[in-house]
């Protein structure tokens, strides 16, 4: 959990230095794809970092799963759409085969579990392709994932789910993972109650299948809300942030970021500066955005609340932090603010404000 911290830190601040530089820079420059390069590289390195948290997330105990309706069919094709670029720069084909139903499920919890399972599966196949299958079995919808890999030995079937176990795969790439997918969806599973199961055979494949009940509730349809990533030129519209940070990269690369999208920005690098910030802000802010892990074993909740007592009233409060303890997240549980885990993509950091600051104008 330490060494992720410090991972975090200067990728979050690399993240978000991209993020301007991309605004501040002309078109015509960005036409041999560099930024999308750069962005493609850290999305591999946030992917590592999420699996981490994942984990760390699990240990805890602090992932509780909401149930709903989920309409199966899209659920699946949305996950197919985001692999197919993937399988055919490796000229996979992947398929999904899909009865018409809905299951009853935590949406996000159950796409991490078929995403790892389909990103396994392109990633160990390197011939012939992948099928991602949904069967009825009675009461139960069966998620299948199969692959033309090489296969799993029947000794190794066991130890694929534990943590940190990795088959080596045929081009050897080092980008693979950290070994937690499986380990992942196994947890995942057990959460939710969904019964997983795997046969392999060396030389011609495996299939992954996971058994979701059927949900006999209406679903709120084939839309589900989604953050906004477009553009949203300068919706700041010269609101007040308070920002709590005592990482400097971390820190300017968000004054930055505040301060093209139209916020007036005061930083306090910890608690003991906060009332400087507050009285710049002419005190009053119309959101903090605050570290957890402060100088001086302080945490975000506390400089937080030192900010309501100056400024006289609870304003909306983001927490971004890098901590992924499962102590620290059990902590974080317990309050109502909004949470991200650094790096945190600009896109997503703009639409959730957007979203926390219209919350308080309706």
């Amino acid at each position: 959990a330490s060494a992720s911290h410090d991972l975090r830190q200067p990728i979050h601040a690399l993240r978000l230095f991209v993020g301007a530089l991309d605004r501040r820079i002309e078109p015509a420059h960005t036409s041999d794809g560099i930024f999308e390069k750069i962005n493609g590289s850290l999305d591999i390195v946030n992917g590592l970092l999420d699996s981490l948290l994942d984990i760390s997330k699990l240990d805890a105990g602090v992932v509780e799963p909401h149930l709903e309706a989920i309409p199966l069919r899209p659920f699946l094709n949305q996950i197919a759409n985001e692999f197919d670029a993937v399988a055919e720069e490796k000229n996979l084909q992947l398929r999904v085969a899909c009865v018409s139903a809905d299951v009853e499920s935590d949406v996000l919890l159950l796409g991490r579990v078929v995403r790892n399972l389909v990103a396994n599966a392109v990633r160990y196949t390197q011939d012939g392709g992948i099928l991602l299958a949904a069967r009825r079995r009675g009461k139960y919808i069966r998620i299948e994932v199969w692959d033309t890999g090489p296969g799993i030995a029947e000794e190794s079937q066991e130890e694929i789910f534990q943590e940190f176990f990795q088959l080596r795969s045929p081009s050897d790439d080092r980008q693979s993972g950290l070994g937690l997918g499986l380990s992942i969806v196994k947890r995942t599973c057990d959460l939710l109650g969904h019964d997983l199961q795997l046969r392999s055979v060396p030389g011609k494949g495996s299939h992954f299948s996971v058994s979701v009940p059927v949900s006999h509730r209406r679903s709120g349809g084939e839309e589900k809300a989604v953050l906004l990533t477009q553009d949203l030129g300068r919706f700041g519209a010269n609101a007040k942030v308070l920002l709590i940070e005592d990482n400097q990269p971390s820190a300017e690369a968000m004054m930055i970021l505040l301060s093209d999208w139209g916020f007036q920005c005061e930083l306090a690098t910890g608690a003991g500066e906060v009332a400087v910030a507050v009285s710049r802000l002419g005190g009053k802010a119309d959101l903090i955005i605050s570290d957890f892990r402060l100088p001086d074993d302080v945490t975000g909740d506390v400089a937080v609340a030192h900010a309501f007592d100056l400024i006289g009233t609870e304003v909306p409060v983001l927490i971004v932090t890098g901590d992924t303890s499962p102590d620290r997240l059990r902590a974080l549980e317990g309050n109502n603010f909004q949470l991200l885990h650094k790096p945190v993509q600009p896109a997503r950091l703009r639409a959730v404000i957007r979203h926390m600051l219209a919350s308080v104008k309706r």
